[in-house]
Protein backbone atom coordinates (compact mmCIF):
# COMPACT_ATOMS: atom_id res chain seq x y z
CA UNK A 1 0.00 0.00 0.00
CA UNK A 2 1.01 3.58 -1.00
CA UNK A 3 0.83 6.73 1.37
CA UNK A 4 1.07 10.16 0.66
CA UNK A 5 2.10 13.49 3.09
CA UNK A 6 2.80 16.76 2.56
CA UNK A 7 5.38 19.49 4.15
CA UNK A 8 7.39 22.44 4.31
CA UNK A 9 10.89 22.59 4.65
CA UNK A 10 12.63 26.10 4.34
CA UNK A 11 9.51 27.67 2.62
CA UNK A 12 9.10 25.55 0.42
CA UNK A 13 6.57 23.15 -0.61
CA UNK A 14 6.93 19.06 -0.87
CA UNK A 15 4.66 15.82 -1.38
CA UNK A 16 5.90 12.60 -1.04
CA UNK A 17 4.55 9.37 -2.11
CA UNK A 18 6.08 6.02 -0.38
CA UNK A 19 4.90 2.36 -0.11
CA UNK A 20 4.46 0.81 3.47
CA UNK A 21 7.50 -0.94 3.63
CA UNK A 22 9.88 2.28 2.41
CA UNK A 23 11.21 0.34 -0.75
CA UNK A 24 10.14 2.89 -3.69
CA UNK A 25 9.51 6.31 -2.82
CA UNK A 26 8.54 9.52 -4.71
CA UNK A 27 9.24 13.14 -3.48
CA UNK A 28 7.93 16.51 -5.16
CA UNK A 29 8.60 20.11 -4.81
CA UNK A 30 5.88 22.05 -5.87
CA UNK A 31 7.14 25.69 -5.14
CA UNK A 32 10.30 24.69 -7.46
CA UNK A 33 8.30 23.95 -10.53
CA UNK A 34 6.79 20.68 -9.65
CA UNK A 35 10.08 18.92 -9.97
CA UNK A 36 10.42 15.40 -8.47
CA UNK A 37 13.88 15.74 -5.82
CA UNK A 38 14.03 12.51 -4.77
CA UNK A 39 13.20 8.92 -6.52
CA UNK A 40 13.38 5.43 -4.65
CA UNK A 41 13.18 1.89 -6.77
CA UNK A 42 14.12 -1.41 -4.54
CA UNK A 43 15.46 0.62 -1.93
CA UNK A 44 18.01 2.45 -4.13
CA UNK A 45 18.11 6.22 -4.41
CA UNK A 46 18.49 7.54 -8.11
CA UNK A 47 18.71 11.14 -8.12
CA UNK A 48 21.31 13.30 -7.18
CA UNK A 49 20.31 16.49 -5.62
CA UNK A 50 22.06 19.38 -4.26
CA UNK A 51 19.88 21.04 -1.85
CA UNK A 52 21.80 24.43 -1.16
CA UNK A 53 20.51 24.94 -4.66
CA UNK A 54 17.10 24.29 -4.55
CA UNK A 55 16.41 26.54 -1.70
CA UNK A 56 18.29 28.89 -3.49
CA UNK A 57 16.11 30.76 -5.91
CA UNK A 58 18.99 33.09 -6.88
CA UNK A 59 20.52 29.98 -8.16
CA UNK A 60 19.94 27.54 -10.76
CA UNK A 61 18.76 24.31 -9.63
CA UNK A 62 21.44 21.17 -9.72
CA UNK A 63 19.71 17.86 -9.11
CA UNK A 64 16.11 16.23 -9.27
CA UNK A 65 13.94 15.92 -12.57
CA UNK A 66 13.63 19.83 -13.70
CA UNK A 67 10.99 20.22 -15.85
CA UNK A 68 11.78 22.03 -19.24
CA UNK A 69 8.81 23.66 -20.67
CA UNK A 70 8.29 25.97 -23.23
CA UNK A 71 11.65 25.19 -24.41
CA UNK A 72 14.73 22.61 -23.42
CA UNK A 73 18.33 24.18 -23.70
CA UNK A 74 18.87 28.10 -24.96
CA UNK A 75 17.65 30.41 -27.84
CA UNK A 76 19.90 32.46 -29.71
CA UNK A 77 20.80 35.21 -26.85
CA UNK A 78 18.04 34.14 -24.84
CA UNK A 79 15.26 35.82 -27.39
CA UNK A 80 13.02 34.69 -30.02
CA UNK A 81 10.88 36.12 -32.37
CA UNK A 82 7.52 35.67 -33.04
CA UNK A 83 5.05 37.39 -35.45
CA UNK A 84 7.67 39.86 -35.73
CA UNK A 85 8.10 40.58 -32.26
CA UNK A 86 11.17 39.88 -30.25
CA UNK A 87 10.26 38.45 -26.07
CA UNK A 88 13.15 36.76 -23.89
CA UNK A 89 13.05 33.36 -23.13
CA UNK A 90 15.25 31.83 -20.11
CA UNK A 91 17.42 28.61 -20.85
CA UNK A 92 15.07 25.55 -20.35
CA UNK A 93 12.04 27.67 -20.29
CA UNK A 94 10.29 29.24 -16.86
CA UNK A 95 7.89 25.90 -16.16
CA UNK A 96 10.59 25.24 -13.47
CA UNK A 97 10.86 28.23 -12.01
CA UNK A 98 6.76 28.80 -10.62
CA UNK A 99 4.83 26.96 -8.23
CA UNK A 100 2.65 24.19 -9.47
CA UNK A 101 -0.86 22.46 -7.84
CA UNK A 102 -1.99 19.24 -6.92
CA UNK A 103 -4.88 18.46 -9.39
CA UNK A 104 -5.52 14.70 -7.97
CA UNK A 105 -3.91 11.85 -6.07
CA UNK A 106 -4.71 8.28 -6.05
CA UNK A 107 -3.50 5.43 -4.13
CA UNK A 108 -3.48 1.90 -4.96
CA UNK A 109 -1.61 -1.39 -3.70
CA UNK A 110 0.58 -1.84 -6.31
CA UNK A 111 1.02 2.14 -7.52
CA UNK A 112 0.36 5.83 -6.80
CA UNK A 113 0.27 8.53 -8.72
CA UNK A 114 -0.29 12.05 -8.63
CA UNK A 115 -1.16 14.73 -11.01
CA UNK A 116 0.29 18.20 -11.26
CA UNK A 117 -0.90 21.17 -12.86
CA UNK A 118 0.77 24.67 -13.81
CA UNK A 119 -1.27 27.35 -16.00
CA UNK A 120 -0.49 30.13 -17.98
CA UNK A 121 -0.14 33.52 -15.90
CA UNK A 122 -0.39 37.31 -17.43
CA UNK A 123 3.75 37.21 -16.23
CA UNK A 124 4.28 34.50 -18.42
CA UNK A 125 2.29 35.47 -21.29
CA UNK A 126 4.88 38.42 -21.32
CA UNK A 127 7.25 35.98 -22.59
CA UNK A 128 5.48 33.64 -24.15
CA UNK A 129 1.83 34.72 -26.06
CA UNK A 130 -0.04 31.63 -25.49
CA UNK A 131 -2.55 30.45 -22.86
CA UNK A 132 -1.82 27.20 -21.78
CA UNK A 133 -2.07 24.55 -18.97
CA UNK A 134 0.20 21.34 -18.27
CA UNK A 135 -1.03 18.55 -16.69
CA UNK A 136 1.92 16.19 -15.29
CA UNK A 137 0.43 12.34 -13.88
CA UNK A 138 3.50 10.88 -11.75
CA UNK A 139 2.96 7.37 -11.63
CA UNK A 140 5.32 5.36 -8.71
CA UNK A 141 5.60 1.66 -8.31
CA UNK A 142 7.84 -1.02 -7.16
CA UNK A 143 9.46 -0.85 -11.47
CA UNK A 144 10.11 2.97 -11.23
CA UNK A 145 8.69 6.23 -12.79
CA UNK A 146 6.23 6.94 -15.26
CA UNK A 147 5.36 10.54 -16.15
CA UNK A 148 2.33 11.35 -18.48
CA UNK A 149 2.04 14.62 -19.89
CA UNK A 150 -0.95 16.91 -21.38
CA UNK A 151 0.31 20.03 -23.00
CA UNK A 152 -3.20 22.40 -23.72
CA UNK A 153 -2.76 24.69 -25.92
CA UNK A 154 -6.31 27.04 -25.01
CA UNK A 155 -5.51 30.01 -27.30
CA UNK A 156 -7.05 30.46 -30.89
CA UNK A 157 -3.57 29.89 -32.89
CA UNK A 158 -1.21 26.97 -33.35
CA UNK A 159 1.20 27.19 -29.86
CA UNK A 160 4.77 26.06 -30.41
CA UNK A 161 7.06 24.45 -28.06
CA UNK A 162 9.72 21.62 -27.46
CA UNK A 163 9.54 20.12 -24.13
CA UNK A 164 12.29 17.63 -22.09
CA UNK A 165 13.36 17.26 -18.70
CA UNK A 166 16.47 17.09 -17.04
CA UNK A 167 17.56 14.15 -14.41
CA UNK A 168 20.21 13.79 -12.23
CA UNK A 169 21.16 10.01 -12.01
CA UNK A 170 23.48 9.27 -9.26
CA UNK A 171 26.49 7.87 -10.44
CA UNK A 172 29.64 6.35 -9.24
CA UNK A 173 31.24 5.17 -13.01
CA UNK A 174 33.85 7.49 -14.60
CA UNK A 175 33.26 5.14 -17.65
CA UNK A 176 29.15 5.60 -18.20
CA UNK A 177 27.95 2.62 -20.44
CA UNK A 178 24.78 3.91 -22.50
CA UNK A 179 22.39 0.79 -24.05
CA UNK A 180 21.00 2.70 -27.38
CA UNK A 181 20.37 1.71 -30.95
CA UNK A 182 21.63 5.09 -32.15
CA UNK A 183 25.40 4.22 -33.67
CA UNK A 184 26.65 8.03 -33.55
CA UNK A 185 26.38 11.26 -31.19
CA UNK A 186 27.15 14.80 -32.22
CA UNK A 187 29.92 15.85 -29.40
CA UNK A 188 29.35 19.65 -29.03
CA UNK A 189 32.67 20.08 -27.61
CA UNK A 190 33.68 20.20 -31.43
CA UNK A 191 30.04 20.19 -33.23
CA UNK A 192 30.88 16.43 -35.16
CA UNK A 193 29.68 13.42 -35.43
CA UNK A 194 31.34 10.61 -33.69
CA UNK A 195 30.68 6.88 -33.64
CA UNK A 196 29.52 5.46 -30.59
CA UNK A 197 30.68 2.00 -29.22
CA UNK A 198 28.68 1.73 -26.06
CA UNK A 199 30.34 3.24 -23.39
CA UNK A 200 32.12 7.25 -23.16
CA UNK A 201 34.11 8.59 -20.32
CA UNK A 202 32.35 10.74 -17.61
CA UNK A 203 34.62 13.48 -18.80
CA UNK A 204 33.87 13.47 -22.10
CA UNK A 205 29.91 14.56 -21.06
CA UNK A 206 30.90 18.29 -20.90
CA UNK A 207 29.73 20.37 -22.59
CA UNK A 208 27.11 17.61 -23.55
CA UNK A 209 26.30 15.02 -26.44
CA UNK A 210 23.46 13.97 -28.08
CA UNK A 211 22.00 11.00 -28.95
CA UNK A 212 19.24 11.15 -31.72
CA UNK A 213 16.36 9.09 -30.68
CA UNK A 214 14.39 5.98 -32.64
CA UNK A 215 10.84 6.19 -32.03
CA UNK A 216 9.27 4.86 -29.26
CA UNK A 217 12.78 4.02 -28.76
CA UNK A 218 14.74 3.33 -24.78
CA UNK A 219 18.26 4.58 -23.15
CA UNK A 220 19.65 2.65 -20.70
CA UNK A 221 22.92 3.72 -18.25
CA UNK A 222 23.82 1.37 -15.07
CA UNK A 223 23.37 2.73 -11.75
CA UNK A 224 25.31 2.74 -8.53
CA UNK A 225 23.53 -0.37 -7.47
CA UNK A 226 24.51 -1.94 -10.47
CA UNK A 227 20.91 -2.13 -12.03
CA UNK A 228 19.32 -1.33 -15.40
CA UNK A 229 17.77 2.30 -15.60
CA UNK A 230 15.87 2.06 -18.75
CA UNK A 231 14.27 5.49 -19.84
CA UNK A 232 11.78 4.76 -22.60
CA UNK A 233 9.64 8.06 -24.20
CA UNK A 234 7.26 8.93 -26.55
CA UNK A 235 7.87 9.96 -29.85
CA UNK A 236 7.66 13.61 -29.98
CA UNK A 237 11.23 13.08 -27.24
CA UNK A 238 13.42 13.04 -30.76
CA UNK A 239 16.57 13.51 -29.04
CA UNK A 240 18.41 12.21 -25.59
CA UNK A 241 21.32 14.92 -24.20
CA UNK A 242 24.20 13.94 -21.88
CA UNK A 243 25.83 15.82 -19.42
CA UNK A 244 27.65 16.06 -15.95
CA UNK A 245 29.64 18.41 -13.79
CA UNK A 246 33.37 18.07 -13.22
CA UNK A 247 33.74 16.61 -9.83
CA UNK A 248 30.06 15.39 -9.27
CA UNK A 249 28.56 12.49 -8.90
CA UNK A 250 26.05 12.60 -11.40
CA UNK A 251 25.09 11.76 -14.99
CA UNK A 252 22.30 13.36 -17.27
CA UNK A 253 20.17 11.53 -19.36
CA UNK A 254 17.83 14.24 -20.69
CA UNK A 255 14.75 13.43 -23.53
CA UNK A 256 14.29 16.33 -25.33
CA UNK A 257 11.90 17.46 -28.24
CA UNK A 258 13.80 19.28 -30.19
CA UNK A 259 17.23 20.77 -30.49
CA UNK A 260 18.39 24.45 -29.04
CA UNK A 261 17.42 27.48 -30.26
CA UNK A 262 14.39 25.67 -32.56
CA UNK A 263 12.14 28.82 -31.53
CA UNK A 264 14.22 30.86 -34.04
CA UNK A 265 15.56 28.03 -36.63
CA UNK A 266 11.88 25.86 -36.61
CA UNK A 267 13.72 22.44 -36.88
CA UNK A 268 11.58 19.95 -35.04
CA UNK A 269 10.05 22.64 -33.52
CA UNK A 270 6.21 21.04 -32.29
CA UNK A 271 3.24 22.72 -32.81
CA UNK A 272 0.19 21.81 -30.50
CA UNK A 273 -3.22 23.27 -32.60
CA UNK A 274 -5.46 25.97 -31.36
CA UNK A 275 -7.73 24.74 -28.27
CA UNK A 276 -6.24 21.02 -28.57
CA UNK A 277 -3.45 19.26 -26.76
CA UNK A 278 -0.36 17.36 -27.25
CA UNK A 279 -0.36 13.96 -24.69
CA UNK A 280 2.92 11.85 -24.31
CA UNK A 281 5.17 9.95 -21.80
CA UNK A 282 7.85 9.51 -20.24
CA UNK A 283 9.51 6.97 -17.71
CA UNK A 284 12.42 5.62 -16.07
CA UNK A 285 12.32 1.86 -14.88
CA UNK A 286 14.91 -0.63 -12.82
CA UNK A 287 15.02 -4.38 -14.35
Amino acid sequence: MFIVDNYIEQNCEFVTIKNDNATCWLSLCLTRGGMVTELGVNGEELLYLNKATLFDEQRPIRGGIPILFPVAGKTENETYIYNEKEYHMPIHGFARDYPWEIDATNLENKQASITLSLESTEEMLKIFPFHFKLLFTYTLSNEGLSIKQSYQNNTNESMPMYAGFHPYFLTKDEMIYIQTDSSTYLDLKDNQEKEFNGSIKKQDLEPSIIFTNRKDGSLSIRTPGQQQLIMEYGPEFQYTVFWTEEGKNHVCMEPWMALPNALNDKKDLVWIESNSSLDTFTSFMLK
